[in-house]
């Protein structure tokens, strides 16, 4: 199965709550829809989605909150890209 298609079955089947995360950066405080989050990952390159992929099948294996990864990918984005 193409990591995409991995990707996008495992978001329609967990149907996660939509949260927004707050990142500060520098002297500002963004917020960030994890709705955003997921679309910026359907639209990463497949390196990055087989990567991504992989740490969300450890997490759902270990039963783990996906959000805090979510969280995670925001700060990243943010922090990179503002």
């Amino acid at each position: 199965m193409k990591e995409q298609e991995y990707l996008q079955r495992f978001f329609e089947e967990k149907e996660l709550e939509e949260k927004v995360y707050a990142v500060e950066h520098g002297t500002n405080l963004h917020f960030i829809e994890s709705g955003i989050v997921i679309d910026l990952i359907m639209e990463s390159h497949p390196i990055e989605q087989e990567q991504i992929a992989n740490v969300l099948r450890i997490i759902d294996f270990h039963n783990g909150d996906v959000h805090h990864f979510l969280n995670h990918l925001a700060e990243g984005f943010i922090k990179t890209h503002c």
